[in-house]
């Protein structure tokens, strides 16, 4: 995973990974690849070198993939919450998307859980009372910085 800072101070650093994003030699796998292309485009940047998307590469794989399905260990649906959660008797759910995280659990058994961006960043509301609330938002990303 590359996460590079290119607002404030840091603006410019995007600039400093042009040419290997636009090596067609240098073969790039993506998540979202047409996400991804969208926003570098627009920083001036003409991604070449596509060697796969893999959240793309999930729905072939299991076309019954969707955003957040989740699959009891019985097989039954569980709704549509990403993530894992208790069935109708507690049996564990195991998500089957196509979010990075759902493939990376499934597809890379016993790798180290990753933090969430709620879990990294997140800030619980208040409450009219002024004590904390059970919401939890993301803050704008300049607000982060």
């Amino acid at each position: 995973t590359l996460w590079v800072d290119n607002m404030g101070v840091s603006e410019g650093v995007l600039s400093e990974f042009k040419d290997w994003f636009k090596d067609p030699a240098t073969k790039k796998v993506w998540h979202n690849y047409g996400f991804d292309r969208h926003v570098l485009y627009n920083e001036g940047i003409d991604c070449l070198g596509f060697a796969g998307d893999t959240m793309h590469m999930a729905r072939l794989w299991d076309s019954s993939r969707d955003k957040a399905s989740a699959v009891n260990t019985k097989g039954a649906a569980a709704g549509g919450a990403a993530g894992a959660a208790a069935g109708a008797e507690g049996e564990v759910v195991a998500t089957k998307g196509y979010s990075l995280e759902a493939l990376s659990k499934e597809l890379v058994p016993g790798m180290a859980k990753t933090a969430s961006m709620k879990e990294l960043f997140g800030v619980k509301s208040t409450r009219k009372d002024g004590s904390e609330g059970n919401l939890v938002r993301i803050p704008e990303l300049r607000e982060i910085q």
